[in-house]
């Protein structure tokens, strides 16, 4: 079983089911996190290539999560009803910090749809509208 508290990229090829994931990210960051948390879902095997695996970026402080897709050909995502207007940092399993750009937060039940879509079709989820993310120090190249 993948434990989310020490895992940073995740396959969605190696998940349980998805509301197992969705559980232990509710228990993880809990109704007023200290800490914002992220975690990368990756459509292939985490580690093999992720320079050409589409991603999705799950974040959670609360009541408000974060959303970034991103794929090997550079293109970055956010939701189109994102509310942030400057970039936000999160970290990765609670440690490393990992900066998202403005527009990437959304309501924490709209980031739980859209993860539950990516594991299921690993692609992009179709349950909210997506724009171009702005560029910036945030965007996946600048990551790697």
């Amino acid at each position: 079983m993948i434990t989310l508290l020490d895992t940073e990229v995740i396959s969605v090829a190696t998940l349980p089911a998805v509301a197992e994931v969705v559980a232990q990210i509710q228990q993880i960051a809990g109704p007023s996190p200290a800490t914002p948390w992220a975690w990368v879902f990756v459509s292939g095997t985490a580690g093999v290539n992720p320079a050409h695996e589409a991603a999705l970026t799950v974040g959670v402080r609360g009541q408000v999560g974060a959303l970034r897709w991103s794929t090997g050909s550079d293109i970055s995502l956010v939701p189109d009803a994102g509310v942030n207007t400057h970039p936000v940092v999160y970290r990765l399993a609670g440690r490393r910090e990992w900066p998202l750009p403005p527009g990437a937060e959304v309501a924490v039940e709209i980031v739980y749809r859209a993860l539950t879509q990516f594991v299921n079709t690993r692609g992009l989820p179709e349950c909210l509208n997506w724009r171009p993310a702005p560029v910036g120090p945030w965007n996946p190249r600048w990551q790697r």
